[in-house]
């Protein structure tokens, strides 16, 4: 007797599952366009890193990208505006600065989540001495910050910085150490990025004739910085006009940011209002050399201003940075939280 069990043609037998799957792949039902979805994305990310002056190719090559995909006999012109709205979607979920909307503030089901599991919740920044290039040009940082309350560059909540300036008392032995290490990195001359020229400015000549050197510090002008830290000057020609407004006879140096000057983010300063307010124009120059020949400085929220207070220069910043607050810089919105007054070196 035969009792083999009768025989299954693997090609015409299928899973329910796989049959569910099959579904979803008709020839008549490609929407939303994933290649499209994609195409968007790298479209945004790419154009932020390349340079100004090849983004008419960049644009001109993801365009015909984009309508090639009507060329594939599967697609239908409905699945291109489908999957540009998918692609535009992830852009607004995950944003070209790294902030995540739906994380940057934990609200009470995350923090019960980490709270349950033992966890904490901490967020991730580059350090204060990054690298030897711009990040906008994918060099890896060298140094991170990392923090648990909040984040230097947010003076909305405490973060972990600001409570030690408020809070922590230095004994004599660390203060010297912090001197120590003050004087090092300013002999050394690094600073954020390191990637600009030494160079004499002629800003010297004017400072040795006697005249007052005001450097201006240029950012960029969508970082989180501004967003969350400024009140009324947010963009470099405010702070241009601003500048010289409070220092009418002083020699006025520009310094734009390097990621704007690289074309690879946002922040240009039209030229003939540059040429009008400013007598020099420090670019691609390193911010070591400028520091040395600037009497002040003038930023919104930029980490030059801590690099000018290193070397003990004059600060008038125009927004809330971590540095200000404490007496060491000339405020324009003296923030309400900090109160303490403490040393250079603390």
């Amino acid at each position: 007797m035969n009792i083999a069990p009768p025989l299954v043609d693997p090609v015409s037998y299928r899973l329910p599952s796989e049959e569910l799957l099959r579904g979803f792949d008709k020839p008549y039902n490609q929407a939303p366009s994933l290649h499209v979805s994609l195409l968007v994305i790298l479209w945004v990310r790419y154009g932020a890193h390349v340079a100004l002056r090849w983004r008419w190719l960049l644009h001109l090559w993801f365009a015909l990208i984009g309508v090639s995909v009507l060329s594939t006999w599967q697609h239908h012109f409905i699945d291109v505006p489908t999957g540009l709205w998918v692609g535009l979607f992830a852009i607004a979920l995950f944003p070209t600065d790294g902030t995540l909307p739906a994380l940057s503030r934990p609200d009470a089901r995350r923090i019960a989540l980490a709270a349950r599991y033992g966890g904490r919740i901490a967020r991730m920044e580059d350090g204060f001495l990054r690298s030897v290039g711009l990040g906008s040009d994918l060099y890896a940082p060298a140094s991170l910050v990392i923090d648990t309350r909040g984040i230097y560059y947010d003076p909305t909540r405490v973060s972990d910085l600001e409570h030690l300036l408020a809070t922590r008392h230095y004994s004599a032995v660390e203060q010297a150490r912090a001197a120590t290490l003050r004087a090092r990195i300013v002999r050394s001359g690094v600073s954020k990025y390191n990637a600009d020229a030494v160079r004499t400015l002629r800003a010297a000549e004017a400072a040795r004739a006697g005249r007052r050197v005001v450097l201006v510090v240029g950012q960029v002008e969508d970082d989180a910085s501004i967003r969350l830290g400024c009140l009324d000057v947010r963009t470099n020609a405010e702070l241009l006009r601003e500048a010289r407004q409070a220092c009418p006879d002083a020699f006025l140096v520009w310094k734009p940011h390097p990621d704007v000057s690289s074309g690879n983010r946002h922040g240009a300063v039209a030229a003939a209002l540059v040429e009008t307010l400013a007598d020099e124009v420090a670019t691609d120059v390193a911010i070591s050399a400028c520091l040395s020949v600037a009497h002040e400085v003038h930023t919104m929220t930029s980490l030059v201003g801590f690099e000018a207070l290193l070397r003990e220069k004059d600060v008038v910043v125009y927004g809330q940075p971590f540095y200000a607050g404490w007496g060491l810089t000339r405020d324009r919105h003296p923030h309400p939280r900090r109160t303490r007054r403490v040393t250079l070196d603390e």
